[in-house]
């Protein structure tokens, strides 16, 4: 078994307002958890209006279908042309039964 998280540091220039950036990050993590049934959540730069940490973690067999699972989900975030990507982290922690 296989844990993957993506975090995902993201820059909202249309944001004028926390109000907006929410909006932003609920309709991601809406749009993402209901297409891949992962786990979607900001993890961080909560208070700053044109920024965004958010997380999102997935089971799998192996560590190449959560890399791939990833890529996808990134590549669906770009195409709503609603952020820009600032950095990206993936982990990976495997099980050793």
């Amino acid at each position: 078994m296989v844990v993957g998280l993506l975090e995902l540091d993201l820059h909202m220039p249309e944001c004028s307002s926390l109000k907006d950036k929410r909006k932003i990050v609920k309709s991601i993590a809406g749009r993402i958890r209901s297409k891949h049934n992962i786990s979607v959540g900001e993890m961080g730069s909560k208070d700053l209006w044109q920024r965004a940490l958010i997380g999102f973690a997935c089971v799998s067999q192996t560590e190449h279908d959560a890399k791939k699972l990833f890529g996808r989900i990134e590549q669906e975030i770009f195409d709503m042309h609603l952020v820009d990507k600032i950095n990206r982290r993936v982990s990976i922690f495997t099980s050793n039964d």
